[in-house]
């Protein structure tokens, strides 16, 4: 996975960009390509884009596009390889029969590579871009403020009520004694 992101971001980030502004002018700065967790996924996202244009989606759709392309060429080379590979086993089977040794080693070999073939997906989008509200954004760090200041409030006067009675538990212990 990491091969995939340094490919995306040394090779086909820069073609993405010259398809796209053959087509359109206004390349989002800030275009970067991240693994989704736990995930075999990869994440495209602009993080300072010039959101006036609106040319998120198009340009993510480029570069996924570009990705997409490789990755089932790549995909395609492999399932050849396999399928030769495939063929080549048959053919020692047939070669040697089904009692020896070796051909109890090309029935493994081919069980193997038909089970790397079979698990081999081609690779997909599976959603485009969205551009973020930045109101969205705004309105919840206000939120987020206005609850801080609430509760440092709260905080702050249940530390005073709680320092005033320490001080009278205090006070009440030495008239006592």
């Amino acid at each position: 996975m990491a091969t995939l992101i340094a490919t995306t971001n040394l090779r086909w980030l820069p073609e993405a960009r010259e398809r796209f502004e053959e087509q359109e002018e206004g390349w989002p700065g800030g275009l970067i390509v991240e693994r989704v967790e736990n995930t075999e996924l990869l994440k495209l996202a602009t993080t300072n884009s010039n959101r006036s244009k609106g040319n998120d989606p198009g340009a993510h759709k480029v570069l996924a596009g570009l990705i997409v392309d490789a990755q089932n060429n790549r995909l395609a080379q492999i399932t050849a390889l396999l399928e030769s590979q495939i063929t080549t086993m048959t053919s020692v089977l047939k070669a040697h029969g089904p009692d020896s040794m070796v051909a109890a080693q090309a029935i493994e070999t081919r069980t193997r590579l038909q089970q790397m073939l079979a698990t081999g997906e081609s690779a997909e989008i599976l959603s485009l871009a969205t551009v973020s509200s930045d109101k969205a954004s705004v309105l919840s760090m206000k939120l987020i403020f206005g609850l801080a200041i609430v509760v440092g409030l709260f905080l702050g006067i249940f530390a005073t009520f709680m320092a005033e009675f320490g001080a009278q538990v205090r006070k009440a212990m030495r008239e006592k004694a």
